[in-house]
């Protein structure tokens, strides 16, 4: 029982991070984004800001210029710039983000390693549902948004499954 109490308080801190100043929509792109990484690491807050608050955060906390994201690491904060929300590459600046929270560190190339390994988990359960929801659904973005719902399923499946495991004496589950 112990057990699954930790991974219950674990789940739950994942829940706990703030993401201020987005839309709904916006804020939901980015949970799911970060749900779908898996991070080991939270942020414990996420700010969007439009253009020129950006700039100025940049300047107050001395972020080398990017392409749309920045961590103040002390604080588990991540930035991001609202007009890169709505590009193709929101995955990528988030995994980015937290791949510096979880290395723990201001170098690129150890962010973006944590960053690949982040992406490399949810793609491979869209990729296993892709070809089967298009099967049925003909609109290709309607079917990757299944497939991202049905991988964050996956996901969060697979989190709980070494908990409950952990609480029974049966043999692991395929």
């Amino acid at each position: 029982m112990l057990a699954l109490g930790l991974c219950l308080a674990s789940a739950a801190e994942a829940q706990t991070y703030q993401v201020f100043f987005a839309t709904p929509r916006e804020e939901a792109a980015i949970r799911n984004a970060i749900d779908l990484a898996q991070p080991q690491v939270y942020p414990l807050a996420v700010v969007v800001l439009d253009r020129e608050a950006y700039r100025e955060a940049e300047k107050v906390y001395r972020a080398p210029k990017n392409r749309g994201e920045f961590v103040h690491l002390g604080m588990r904060r991540v930035y991001l710039l609202r007009p890169a929300l709505h590009g193709a590459n929101l995955r990528e600046l988030i995994t980015h983000a937290l791949g510096h929270l979880e290395t723990n560190s201001i170098a690129e190339a150890d962010a973006e390693d944590a960053a690949r390994r982040m992406r490399d988990v949810g793609l491979q359960y869209e990729d296993e549902f892709l070809p089967v929801i298009k099967k049925w659904v003909r609109d290709d973005r309607m079917a990757r948004a299944m497939a991202h719902e049905l991988a964050q399923i996956a996901l969060d499946r697979q989190r709980l499954l070494p908990c409950e495991q952990l609480e029974t004496d049966e043999e692991p589950k395929p």
